[in-house]
């Protein structure tokens, strides 16, 4: 993983600009100093969504593989299913259910947009 700081500096009808941190603080500097320029530009057009950026506040960025995620939630997901299958067979009460992914996970971005 690879984490940035960055602040917003525009949020005009969802649309969103962000640059790096630059000084104020020990942790600006040592962010600017491995991430001295840049830019995210987003349109949002969920408007709870873009009202959480505000201008003037810092956000930081992390940047994940998202594959290698994908696939770690679906072994969650696989083994707490797997568990559940055991308990049954063995007439026992599953301790818990199979975890429905977080709501930011591929899993439920699939979930989220299958058919009736």
């Amino acid at each position: 993983m690879v984490r940035a700081k960055f602040e917003c500096i525009k949020n005009t009808g969802g649309q969103i600009h962000l640059r790096p941190v630059h000084g104020g603080s020990k942790e600006n500097d040592e962010f600017f100093s491995a991430t001295p320029a840049g830019q995210i530009q987003l349109m949002v057009l969920n408007p709870p969504a873009a009202a959480q950026f505000i201008v003037g506040k810092s956000y930081f960025v992390d940047f994940n593989d998202a594959d290698a995620q994908a696939e770690r939630e679906k072994a969650i997901m696989k083994a707490a299913g797997l568990a559940e299958t055991i308990a049954k067979a063995a007439g026992l009460e599953p301790q818990a259910k199979v975890p429905e992914p977080p709501p930011h996970s591929q899993a439920s971005r699939v979930k989220q947009t299958k058919g009736p």
